[in-house]
This record gives structure tokens, C-alpha cells and sequence, in this order.
């Protein structure tokens, strides 16, 4: 905190004479994106405003600095609202309006559908952001995906991570999508075949809006079994240069824009970096992670209806672990470094053909890569390395679509996409000595049977993988006899040696995807939308053809009544898919959604929206593990057995920023089970992993307009302000409190039992999985958000307590050697702070 407090007094160092702005930005049509000329923007409770040129461009000059709502609005176009846009001193704030067309050219559209303007293709399961709201949520952290948390449709998991698990499904199965760009993981630390992590990378100083589809979403998506987070950027200022200085518990960054070419052209261009390795280092602890990353979009003008657009994304991750302890993945280890990082670039060509008729082709590239190396330090400069894992995934693709509108009733989007996957695997294990205590049996010759050695003899069943093997290490012999958990002795033996193994793989396999979609409305209060998805995956040789389909029917007095329907494949994980000899004859998973709701506007910025829903899971991936009741079973290969469902009711009401006032409140009952495949005489279900069964989750805000204030302008100007502003509750020229309030029922969990034969745990086979609960979730986060305003500058403060009761949130349990079992906890109280000076 003492880095704002210092950058406080410097600035209040300067004249603080309240000074003006500017608010400018473009208009378009939402699903053509050609410029509309002649829409009428105004400032909401204010006779200011301005009309947009036949380029669409508009600007609303030397505005008092503050924050407005605007609306614009042309006839034969439903209005649309942007709240929340802050005007800064001696700053051009952009704003971008897309208008959705009416179904009848010159009637007036009514103006209580002006605060939300849903994607023109989709009826059901969405929410749209845009950047204030991310950077208003409590707990969220200006982490687009910890905000979409706050939807019923949503979980992450744990405290620790921000992965998108949407209606009971699984990790991994979200659509990242930004500016068209398929992003596998847009996280720090990441793992393979996941999207989540601790740390999102996108800066969301770029961010314009973002959508969330939950469900059953539309045909120009594909290749994800539940979900899409649409992210789309804003282009850069093209009149004017800024610079934005931010820190946080994320890391330290600087941003810049401006225009490129006397405005035929601007940039974003970002980089930040983590800094708590600084203190981390310092105060001796071992667990050291480093992490830094950058982003930048280049757009340039080829002429009035071509544009060329340059996305980038980059991010390094490292951290070393000394000293592993019994918990780790490998026990016993000295030193464990772990290396990620990934990029996604991009290249875009936009065209404007008519007004009625839009394009885009794009060619982009992912790479990531994921190593781990253990080793044991021998010297200063000689380190003796047993395992080493080096893990490349790169995406390679060309996509392309067409939207084509016919008439106000009628509209076409065509699109496919080609992309090469390509890996390459390297790992590598030593054999190294593995100190093993086991037990002898009455039927050893001539011992009787010794329960004195039982510590760490799990270590056994990773060796003893394959049945009625025998194993030779030293003058040690056992054999495993299946079905049983017995290791039969016939001497004595204290030490085997860990099968070294060896993986080196370089393939690659393309995977095709083609849609064409169309929107009719038959009827001005009817609209349906239909579509076809192609999804091909080359290396397993699957393909498939998924329907998806969409209505609506407004009833009037704002209230509509939408369906939706879609069939969604997912290849397997690379790893998975590539790395295993049963990955060619694995199959793609799928979903088959149905989602009904009914959605009502109580008011201009009040909404309610009421769903029920149906997915059903089929050609699960499972291990060979799952099908057997031995508990010792390690796996042994993979299969497509498994099979669930989820269906469940979910209410959201939410209230847009009006009035000082914004507010959401989320609900969402629902079951989700999967299939026991250990039965195989009848259809069993238990719980499914992230059946919560119920989740509640209720935030809002009120923002304080104190620079309005005239005591406030006095006190402004007193001297001794400076040294009580950086209080979080000091009054400021704006100030936002918010909360937000988190319930989840209980996590399932299938208990583990004790055997203190081999000194392990283990899963007992005749019980039913899933039967524990941990305790309900319950947290409350308040964010505390300031606005200072100077004579060329603005800075904005902030601070979000994270768990403000310190709730004992389990996240899951730790089984320990001795038998005993230890709690492992999600966040206590967790406070977050930092700032952000823009010049």
C-alpha cells in the first residue's frame, strides 16, 4: 500500500482545478459492422449530445470530467446504452455502439430494451460485460473469468483458480475466443487440456465487451462441450496518445495507445510483470513463482471498407519448488522447476463489401509449452536430474466467415476453420532407487505374517501396475495376485529400483470445422435461428454433424420466451489423444442441450430471466480404472464409457449501473451425475464431481459522486487531503462500494479408507462414489474503489477483502501416510489492493 500512498502525494503536488474531457467513438450495425450514419447519441439526464457522420464517427466535446450514461438511437434500430463511461481530464474516452436492426424499418423500438443488447444469435444462457463492470466486481480482481462467476450457471472449483465449469460439466470444456482468435488457456500456470488457472493474462484495458454463453450456444461455435467466453477487443485511440500505469497484487504494468499513420491506423501495446517474487525471496520461502506477459493489437485502415488487425498475447511462467515434501506429486524430490508459457498471434483482413454483407479471414497461431524437471542438487553447479518433462502443443489455422443480411427478416452466416495441430513430447524418467516397507504373508515360507513395516507402501502399486507379474529388484521377489491386495513375499526386501521410461513423440493432425447458420423472423414478435456444425478431428478419424437451433417469441410488455438446442463435440486432450496408445480409437465426447426461459424487462436497466435445462453427456472419456472395483487399480488405458446428465432451474435478476446503483442476484438448483461404470448388469448414477446442487450468489454496488459536491471541491483543496485520501473509505471524486455474497452447496467426495496392512489409503469398491459432502461454501468479498481526479491525469484505487468472515472453505482433504487426514482450506481473508494512474 505504501507504493499508493507515495504516488498520492506526488500528484496531489500538482494543481487539482477540475479540467474537462472528451467522449468520441463509432457506431455499427451489430451484425454487419458497417458504420451507421446519422444515429443521435446524448448524454442520459443532460441536454448534451452529438450525431454520428457518414463514417459513423462521433464526438461529444470538453464534458466536465465525471462519468455518463449515453444512449444512441436511430430509427429502425433498437437503442442502445453504454453506462459508466468515464471521462478523464484532458482525455478522449471511446466508446463503441453496435445497434441490433428491428424487424420493421420506421417503427420507434422501445427504449426499455436500451440497457441490454444481447448477440443478435443467441436466445438463452448469456451475459454481456464490458470493462467497467469488470473492474466494478468485488472478488473478481479484474479477472474477466473470476466476474463471470457471478452467473447461476457458473463454478470455478476452488478459491485458487478461475477456471469456467459451467451446469455440472468438467474443466476444459469452455470456449476462449478473442477477436476470433481460439486461445487454449489465456491463464498463468495453466495445465494441458484445462482453461483456468490463478492469473488471467488479458489485460482488460482492451477489453470492449464480453460475452458468456452457457449453453446450447450457436453454430459459428465449436469444438468445446459446454460453453463460450466471446472476448472482444476495442482498437486503440486514433487521435490522441495515452499512457496507463498499474499495480496490483498481479503484478506491475504499463500500457500505452495511439494513432498509427495520422489516424489510418492506432495501437494497444501492454506488459506487465509479477514482483511478489521480490518479497517472496526475501522472507525465505520456497515456493518462488515468476511470471510476466504482454499483449498488443495493431489496427490499420487499407482503405474505407478493408482493415488489417494484429492481435498479440504472450505470457511466462516459472516457478521453482525446493525442498518437496511428502504432499508433492513425486515424494521425496530435492528440487522441482516448473516452466510454462504460451503466445497467441494473430492476423486479421475485415471487409466491408456493401451494406449488407460482411467478411472476415483469419490466420492465427497458439503455442504453449509445459516443463517440469525434478532433480536432486549435488554441488552449486552440478544437479542430478531424474525426471524431466517437456511438453510442446502448437495450434496452426486459417478461419474464415460471411454474414449476409437479405432483409431486415432475413440473415446468413457461412464461416469454417483448418487447424493443424502439432505436438511434441519429451519425457523422460531415470530408474532410481525407491525405498519400499511391505508385509509379509502367512503364506511366505516359513514367516509369519509382520505388520511392522507399513509406512509409504503405496509407492508399491505404481510398480505393480500389471497383474500376476512378478518383479525381480536385488534378492527381492513379489508377485501380485489379481484381484486381491495381496503381495505375496518369498524374501526379504527393502529396495527396488523405478522403471525408468522414455517418451518422445512429434505428430501432428488437423481438425475441420464448417457452419452456415441463418436468422428468419417469419412474424415482427418471432424469431428463429438454425445452423449446422462440421466438426473433424483427423487423428482419432471422427466427425460429426451437430444441429443448433433457436426461438423467440415476444409476447409484449417485454417479455419473451426463448428456446435453444445444440449438439456440442470436443476432441480429447492432446496429451491424451496423442500421448496414449488408446488415443486412435478414442472418441470425440459430446453434449446434447436444451434450455427453455422466459425473460421479462421490469424497466429500462431491471431484468429477470427464469431457465430451465437439460445436458446430457455421452461418449465420456474414462479410465479402464473406472470400470474396475479393485481399489489398487491404476488405470491401465483409457476408454468412452463414461455418461452423465445434468438438468436444473436457474433464476437471475440483475439491475444495470443507473441511478448509483447496479445489482445481480443468481440462482441456480440443479443435480448433475454421471455413470457408474463399475456396474455393468444395470444404469447406475452417483453424484457427479461438481454437483453443488444449489448456488447462490447476490452482488451489487453504489457509486458517491462527491467531485458534484461543492464541500467536497473545498476539501479537495486543502492540503493536509493528500495524506488522508489513500484511506479506502476517505471520500474521493468518485467512490464505488460493492459486495458480493457467495453460497454453494456442498462438494461430493467419495471418502477413502485406511489400510494399515500396506499403510494406504484406498477407495473402498462396494461403496457408492460420491456419498460425502464437504461443508457449504459461503464468502463475502467487499471491494472499496476510488477515483481521483487531477489537472492532466486520473487515477483510480482500489482495495477488495476477499472472504471478509474468514470462512473455513474446504477445498478438499489431504490423506496422510499415518492414517490421519488434514483439511486443506480455499482463501481465508485475502485483501487485494492496487491502482491505476492514467495520463
Amino acid at each position: 500500500m505504501k507504493y499508493k500512498i507515495s504516488a498520492l502525494l506526488i500528484l496531489f503536488s500538482l494543481a487539482v482545478a477540475q479540467e474537462y474531457g472528451s467522449i468520441a467513438g463509432t457506431v455499427i450495425d451489430q451484425t454487419t459492422e458497417q458504420p451507421l450514419p446519422g444515429v443521435n447519441i446524448i448524454i442520459l439526464d443532460s441536454d448534451r449530445g452529438a450525431a454520428s457522420d457518414g463514417e459513423g464517427h462521433f464526438i461529444i466535446p470538453k464534458l466536465p470530467v465525471g462519468s455518463y450514461h449515453l444512449r444512441a438511437m436511430m430509427i429502425g434500430y433498437e437503442n442502445a446504452v453504454k453506462m459508466n463511461v468515464h471521462v478523464n481530464p484532458g482525455r478522449q474516452t471511446l466508446v463503441t455502439f453496435r445497434l441490433a436492426i428491428s424487424a420493421v424499418e420506421m417503427q420507434a423500438v422501445e427504449v426499455t430494451r436500451s440497457f441490454f443488447n444481447p448477440e443478435p444469435d443467441v436466445f438463452n444462457s448469456s451475459r454481456t460485460v464490458d470493462y467497467e463492470e469488470v473492474r466494478s466486481d468485488p472478488g473478481g480482481a479484474y479477472d474477466i473469468q473470476k466476474m463471470m462467476q457471478s452467473l447461476p450457471a457458473v463454478v470455478s472449483g476452488a478459491d485458487q483458480q478461475n477456471e469456467i465449469i459451467v451446469r455440472g460439466g468438467a474443466p476444459g470444456e469452455n470456449l476462449f475466443v478473442m477477436d476470433g482468435i481460439e486461445i487454449p488457456n489465456p491463464n498463468h500456470f495453466g495445465y494441458q487440456g484445462g482453461g483456468g488457472g490463478p492469473i488471467n493474462m488479458l489485460n482488460v484495458e482492451f477489453v470492449d465487451q464480453v460475452e458468456l454463453i452457457a449453453g446450447a450456444f450457436p453454430a459459428k461455435y465449436g469444438g468445446k462441450a459446454s460453453s463460450v467466453m466471446d472476448i472482444s477487443l476495442r482498437e486503440g485511440n486514433r487521435d490522441e496518445y495515452h499512457l496507463d500505469l498499474d499495480m496490483n497484487m498481479s503484478g506491475i504494468g504499463l500500457m500505452g495507445e495511439g494513432p498509427l499513420a495520422a489516424g489510418r491506423g492506432s495501437f494497444m501495446a501492454s506488459f506487465k510483470k509479477s514482483y511478489l517474487d521480490l518479497v517472496i525471496q526475501d522472507i525465505g520461502l520456497s515456493a518462488v513463482p515468476r511470471y510476466w506477459s504482454a499483449q498488443a493489437k495493431v489496427v490499420y485502415d487499407l482503405n474505407p471498407t478493408h482493415k488489417l488487425i494484429l492481435n498479440g498475447l504472450y505470457g511466462d511462467d516459472k516457478i521453482d519448488i525446493q525442498e518437496g515434501g511428502y504432499n508433492s506429486a513425486f515424494r521425496g524430490q530435492e528440487i522441482v522447476d516448473a516452466n510454462s508459457g504460451q503466445y497467441s498471434l494473430g492476423l486479421m483482413l475485415k471487409s466491408l463489401w456493401n451494406p449488407s454483407t460482411i467478411s472476415r479471414l483469419l490466420v492465427y497461431r497458439n503455442h504453449s509449452r509445459w516443463y517440469t524437471d525434478l532433480y536432486n542438487l549435488i554441488s552449486d553447479d552440478e544437479k542430478d536430474h531424474y525426471i524431466s518433462n517437456h511438453d510442446n502443443e502448437s495450434e496452426l489455422a486459417v478461419k474464415g466467415d460471411l454474414v449476409k443480411r437479405f432483409s431486415r427478416r432475413l440473415e446468413i452466416n457461412l464461416g469454417f476453420q483448418l487447424k493443424r495441430v502439432s505436438v511434441d513430447y519429451d519425457t523422460h524418467v531415470d530408474a532410481r532407487p525407491l525405498n519400499i516397507n511391505w508385509y509379509s504373508t502367512p503364506t511366505a515360507p516359513g514367516v509369519a505374517q509382520d505388520l511392522s513395516h507399513n509406512q509409504w507402501s503405496a509407492d508399491v502399486f505404481p510398480i505393480i501396475a500389471n497383474r500376476d507379474t512378478v518383479w525381480t529388484a536385488g534378492d527381492s521377489i513379489w508377485t501380485y495376485v489379481a484381484g486381491s491386495d495381496t503381495v505375496r513375499s518369498f524374501q526379504m526386501g527393502v529396495d527396488t529400483v523405478f522403471a525408468a521410461y522414455d517418451r518422445q513423440l512429434d505428430e501432428s493432425f488437423l481438425i475441420t470445422n464448417l457452419f452456415a447458420g441463418a436468422k428468419w423472423r417469419p412474424l415482427e414478435n418471432i424469431t428463429v435461428a438454425a445452423g449446422l456444425h462440421y466438426y473433424g478431428t483427423g487423428h482419432n478419424h471422427r466427425s460429426s454433424v451437430e444441429p443448433r437451433l433457436g426461438f423467440s417469441y415476444d409476447f409484449g410488455l417485454a417479455t419473451t420466451l426463448n428456446l435453444s438446442y445444440g449438439v456440442h463435440h470436443q476432441v480429447p486432450t492432446y496429451s491424451l489423444l496423442l500421448g496414449d496408445d488408446s488415443g486412435t480409437s478414442l472418441k470425440n465426447k459430446y453434449t446434447r442441450q436444451l434450455v427453455a426461459g422466459i425473460e421479462h424487462q421490469f424497466g429500462p436497466e431491471v431484468r429477470a430471466l427464469v431457465e430451465i435445462y437439460r445436458k446430457d453427456y455421452f461418449d465420456v472419456i474414462a479410465t479402464n480404472a473406472d470400470t474396475s472395483a479393485y481399489e489398487f487399480d491404476d488405470g491401465g488405458g483409457y476408454n468412452n464409457l463414461g455418461e452423465g446428465y445434468s438438468q436444473g432451474l436457474e433464476i437471475f435478476l440483475q439491475k444495470k449501473l443507473a441511478r448509483q446503483m447496479w445489482g445481480t442476484v443468481s440462482y441456480s438448483a440443479y443435480r448433475a451425475f454421471a455413470r457408474d461404470l463399475r456396474i455393468t448388469d444395470r444404469t447406475e448414477y452417483y453424484n457427479w464431481d461438481f454437483d453443488y446442487r444449489q448456488i447462490l450468489t447476490v452482488a451489487g454496488g453504489y457509486k458517491f459522486e462527491f467531485h458534484k459536491q461543492d464541500w467536497f471541491q473545498k476539501l479537495k483543496s486543502e492540503k493536509w487531503y493528500g495524506f488522508i485520501s489513500w484511506i479506502p473509505i476517505a471520500p474521493a471524486d468518485e467512490n464505488e462500494v460493492s459486495l458480493r455474497m457467495r453460497y454453494l452447496g456442498g462438494k461430493p467426495y467419495t471418502p477413502q479408507s485406511y489400510n494399515h496392512r500396506l499403510a494406504t489409503w484406498y477407495i473402498d469398491p462396494s461403496l457408492e462414489r460420491n456419498t460425502e459432502r464437504f461443508p457449504a461454501y459461503f464468502r463475502l468479498d467487499i471491494m472499496f474503489i476510488q477515483r481521483h481526479y487531477f489537472k492532466k491525469s486520473s487515477l483510480v484505487a482500489f482495495v477488495d477483502i476477499q472472504n471478509v468472515f474468514n470462512t473455513d472453505n474446504i477445498w478438499d482433504y489431504r490423506y496422510n501416510a499415518d492414517g490421519t487426514r488434514d483439511k486443506i482450506l480455499q482463501y481465508k481473508v485475502f485483501p487485494v489492493g492496487g491502482f491505476m494512474l492514467e495520463f
